[in-house]
């Protein structure tokens, strides 16, 4: 049993939701809440004997079991209620979440496992969930869909298992998938330090966020921004184990169409920022032999896309900076992942009160005469943002979860593709490198021999074409 004050924070209620603040078994007991430990069912029984108990249900609680009702009975489950009597919860198999309120009615979540028992006293409002490792998958028909989760290979943390605390800075920490990404990493326990852009943001909204959270702005373009930042973190947690770049900034248009202001501000923004980062961190990571960078890029950092030249050379940069920066610091133990997602949707997209615009930061410029026409392919991007709207396949609260996992693994990728259209549109573009290389491989131009040599070679051709 594991018991502590619930963050409140947006998202799926199956999620630990832990906000850091833990709470005892004495502390239940002050609010009428017991709790045992029954490997025995006799236990129980004894138990239920001893407190008058005549009634029991045995309630099966399963995607196998329940079929098509499962998503609805678990949100109805949730719902708070109270009893007029005092009821025992025992868990024979599986895990799941008891929320009780307190007198400062606040929630107080307890993590329950099979043997787990607690008693509810009459009259508190509670509620019930599965956790994350009891979910039916998203189309009603088939098997439950198994949570996502990265390769064997990459010693990812066992799921529901318990994981090392670690210490984040996710710069861009406001945008689409830094939002989610601060969100999984505080809902599984983690310490943030979640970074706003002092442009965009009031300090006053990036405060309060979360116990384990501490909100600050920084402009990545300045290099003092970013070292003021890292020596926050430093203050506030003592250390520091994943820094995570979200931050980023594209204008929409022809190459032509963008002056000089454009392309610069998407690579000070997009490149050194990234670098900014890099150099204010990476002596720390050194001089403790280890760390770990979460670097996002794009698909445009592997594919050119019209309408998106410049954001794509500045991405460009970025995947070659983070590939030879894996190579020059493997000896330190520090790891870096270059993230290449896929047209990713907010996380909150119905929300009315989302500051984010639905393409995040991107500027979309008016087209000049010549690449104004409906079928121009400067126009490409455009039409894409018009077309999509807020109907991009790829999740963002799924892509934060194989984030989160992927700084707590132990043997991490290089490249993390996220969603379809970043596999099929990479896999697309090395194909067609592939087919080049291969069309045009017999110029290999091969190094020019000895004159001597060269009559020799001459003259047997000449003597094999007598033949």
């Amino acid at each position: 049993m594991k018991a502590y004050m619930y963050d409140n924070l947006p998202g799926d209620q199956r999620l630990p939701h832990d906000s850091g603040r833990q709470v005892t078994a004495e502390d239940l007991a002050g609010l009428g809440v017991l709790y045992h430990r029954f490997p025995e069912t006799s236990d129980v029984d004894a138990l239920a004997a001893e407190r008058g108990y005549r009634n029991r249900d045995e309630i099966v609680v399963s995607p196998e079991k329940m079929g098509d009702v499962y998503e609805d009975k678990v949100k109805m489950f949730f719902n708070e209620h109270l009893h007029e009597d005092e009821e025992i919860r025992y868990i024979r198999g599986g895990q799941g979440y008891f929320d009780v309120r307190n007198k400062g009615d606040e929630w107080v979540r307890i993590q329950l496992e099979k043997d787990d028992l607690i008693i509810l006293p009459a009259g508190i409002f509670h509620r019930f969930t599965t956790d994350e490792s009891n979910t039916r998958s998203e189309s009603s028909e088939g098997p439950p869909r198994p949570r996502l989760h990265l390769p064997a290979s990459c010693d990812p943390p066992a799921p529901n298992g318990p994981t090392k605390q670690l210490v984040w800075i996710i710069f861009g920490g406001t945008g689409h998938m830094g939002r989610s990404l601060v969100k999984s990493a505080l809902s599984h326990g983690d310490l943030v330090a979640s970074v706003g852009r002092v442009f965009e943001t009031p300090l006053e909204d990036m405060q309060g966020i979360h116990d384990n959270c501490l909100g600050l702005l920084c402009d990545v373009r300045s290099r003092d921004s970013v070292a003021r930042v890292f020596q926050q973190a430093m203050d506030r947690f003592g250390r520091v184990d994943v820094v995570a770049n979200c931050s980023g900034y594209g204008v929409i248009g022809a190459c032509e169409d963008q002056d000089e202001h454009d392309v610069r501000n998407q690579f000070e923004t997009n490149f050194m920022g990234t670098l900014h980062i890099i150099h204010a961190t990476l002596p720390y990571f050194r001089r403790q032999q280890a760390g770990r960078y979460l670097i996002f890029s794009s698909t445009s950092g592997a594919l050119g896309v019209p309408g998106l030249g410049p954001y794509c050379a500045s991405k460009y940069a970025v995947e070659g900076l983070i590939e030879a920066l894996l190579y020059e610091t493997d000896a330190f133990h520090v790891k870096a992942t270059l993230i290449e997602p896929g047209l990713v949707r907010r996380d909150e997209p119905d929300l009315d009160t989302n500051p984010l615009p639905t393409w995040g930061h991107f500027f979309i410029k008016p087209p000049s005469e010549h690449y104004s026409t409906a079928t121009s392919p400067a126009l490409h991007a455009k039409r894409m943002v018009q077309w999509l709207g807020d109907r991009q396949p790829t999740s963002a609260v799924k892509c934060a979860e194989l984030v989160w996992q992927l700084g707590h693994c132990s043997y991490p990728p290089l490249r993390l593709l996220l969603g379809s259209y970043a596999i099929e549109s990479i896999r697309d573009r090395m194909r067609s490198v592939t087919e080049e290389l291969e069309d045009w491989k017999h110029l290999n131009f091969a190094s020019v021999p000895d004159s001597d040599q060269g009559n020799d070679e001459m003259e047997v051709t000449a003597d094999a074409a007598a033949v």
